[in-house]
């Protein structure tokens, strides 16, 4: 891990130093030992994009690194804010790091090294101890502890539910709130498409056009009707017959299959080899023909588009998109994106010593 950061390091150093070639001075002097050691000297509007990009992968290896540990970016003033945000998160272990730490790293080779030798050393400690997770500021870290909630916290919590849902019923009709909310209709054919595709016998033919045929009857009556959902239902019922023609094909295309079987074990038995030889060619040409009509089966079909959730709109990761320096490949998070998480899961948090980086 560390020679991987090493190397990136040493290559946008260089990288810097031959596209700003006439911005740029290479002094070479004699350490204490003798080796020459390099000075790269940067004029003033040297652009820092070579660094942020630099930043970006380092961050990426360490969260290849370590598979277990979630490492995410975000922002907690005092430890008020830093509790919540750590009761959101929950259990595992996570490193949340501030953007005003990784802006730092981005500022030049000795903060981009000594940056990624603060990151490996937390990360290090986290991964042995029994530390929940780590908030990395721009000069200090502080690590947390999180407690799940115990067993009698949930059955407390259950019946607070039970009670709060018992209150909900008893109460006159025109004051009841929706408890149980309903799944839209699914107007999608995709899954019946690539079930005829992976279909290997004409008896799970025949079951799927079994199913086919009972989904075309539900829809019946919706697509006769003036409703807002009318014209996807009949768009549903003319994929499902069109599924019912190809099913109707591949049937064919399985008993030929079949019967070509038959009758090369049957010249076999025979001792008929050049009639075998036929045979065996045949099958092998039916049997590519079917697998090259399954495969454009199992592109076809109507795919639903998903209802917009209400909980990510104007979500912190849609500003990635629109940033035009090099995106940061850790997402965000942030106290008002935990939505009272903590206060629902029941966790507690402790907060541990600060650490002076």
């Amino acid at each position: 891990m560390v020679e991987r950061i090493e190397r990136i390091r040493a290559l946008y150093r260089a990288t810097g130093q031959q596209s700003h070639n006439g911005d740029t001075s290479l002094d070479m002097r004699a350490g204490a030992d003798g080796a020459p050691q390099d000075t790269l000297t940067l004029q003033g509007d040297w652009q820092q994009t070579d660094w942020t990009r630099a930043v970006n992968e380092v961050l990426e290896s360490l969260r290849d690194s370590f598979p277990g540990i979630q490492i995410v970016t975000g922002s907690a003033q005092d430890g008020d804010k830093l509790r919540q945000l750590a009761a959101g998160l929950g259990g595992g272990k996570h490193m949340v790091i501030d953007q005003a730490f990784l802006d730092k790293m981005a500022q030049g080779p000795e903060e981009f090294q000594e940056g990624c030798e603060t990151l490996m050393r937390l990360l290090r400690a986290l991964n042995l101890t029994d530390m929940t997770g780590i908030y990395v500021s721009e000069d200090k870290a502080q690590t947390w502890q999180y407690f799940e909630k115990s067993p009698a916290a949930e059955q407390l919590e259950k019946a607070k539910q039970l009670l709060h849902w018992f209150a909900e019923m008893n109460k006159p009709k025109e004051q009841k709130k929706t408890i149980f909310v309903t799944n839209p209709r699914n107007y999608s054919t995709k899954g019946k498409y690539h079930r005829l595709a992976r279909a290997a016998s004409v008896g799970q033919v025949n079951l799927l056009i079994s199913d086919i045929n009972s989904a075309i009857d539900n829809l019946q009556g919706e697509a006769m009707s003036s409703g807002e959902n009318a014209a996807k239902a009949r768009r549903a019922i003319r994929s499902l017959r069109t599924l019912l023609q190809r099913a109707t094909r591949k049937i064919s295309r399985l008993q030929a299959e079949q019967l070509l079987s038959a009758k090369k074990k049957r010249a076999e038995r025979e001792q008929k080899q050049e009639e075998a030889n036929r045979l065996r060619r045949a099958q092998k040409e039916q049997r590519t023909k079917r697998k090259r009509a399954d495969a454009t089966t199992a592109t076809g079909g109507i795919v639903q588009q998903p209802t917009p959730n209400k909980r990510w709109k104007n979500s912190p990761y849609d500003a990635f998109a629109a940033v035009a320096a090099p995106a940061c490949p850790l997402p965000s998070v942030s106290v008002g994106d935990m939505g009272g998480a903590g206060d629902a899961a029941g966790g507690t948090v402790e907060l541990g010593p600060e650490i002076a980086l």
